[in-house]
C-alpha cells in the first residue's frame, strides 16, 4: 500500500507502507519507506502469503521485479548469495 504523500516539517514525499513479518510470537512491524527504495517483486498474493506463513522457506530461488527498469548497479548490489 503506497501513500500519496506524507507531510513532514521539511517537504512532502511519497511513502509506501511495508509490512515486515517476524516470528510467531510477535506479528510484525509496519514501516513507512520512501517509494524510491521499494522494489516490488513479481509475486502473486498466494505466493506472498506462502512465503510469510512458511517463514521464508517457500521463497523462490529467483525473484523478478514488476518494474524491470532497475539500475544495474542497484540490482547487482541487492543480490543475495545462497549456499
Amino acid at each position: 500500500m503506497c501513500l500519496k504523500s506524507l507531510q513532514t516539517y521539511t517537504d512532502e514525499e511519497e511513502l509506501c507502507c511495508v509490512y515486515v513479518p517476524t516470528n510467531h510470537l510477535y506479528i510484525g512491524d509496519v514501516f513507512l519507506v520512501n517509494t524510491k527504495d521499494v522494489i516490488r517483486p513479481n509475486l502473486s498474493v498466494r505466493e506472498g502469503i506462502e512465503i510469510v506463513v512458511s517463514g521464508g522457506m517457500s521463497m523462490p530461488q529467483v525473484l523478478s521485479t514488476l518494474d524491470m527498469r532497475i539500475a544495474p548497479e542497484r540490482s547487482r548490489s541487492s543480490r543475495v548469495e545462497r549456499s
